[in-house]
């Protein structure tokens, strides 16, 4: 839904990986959503792409079993 550029959409992806190990860690994302909007204020597209991998990334690491727990 985002029509962003190849370099742009490889960024996004960047803050997927951010959101699963954010989950990982236990960090609340509200720091990074606040970085991403601040540094992407003047691009709406851009900042919307990333809050969206952002959040992708996180709600990943919740929903796969990718640990085992005891």
């Amino acid at each position: 839904p985002f029509n962003l550029g190849r370099k742009n959409s490889e960024r996004a992806k960047n803050m997927f990986a951010l959101g699963l190990l954010t989950w990982l860690y236990g960090r609340p994302l509200g720091p990074s959503e606040k970085f991403l909007a601040s540094k992407f204020a003047s691009k709406p597209d851009i900042r919307d792409a990333n809050f969206a991998a952002l959040k992708a990334g996180h709600a990943y690491g919740e929903t796969c079993e990718l640990f085992r727990v005891r």
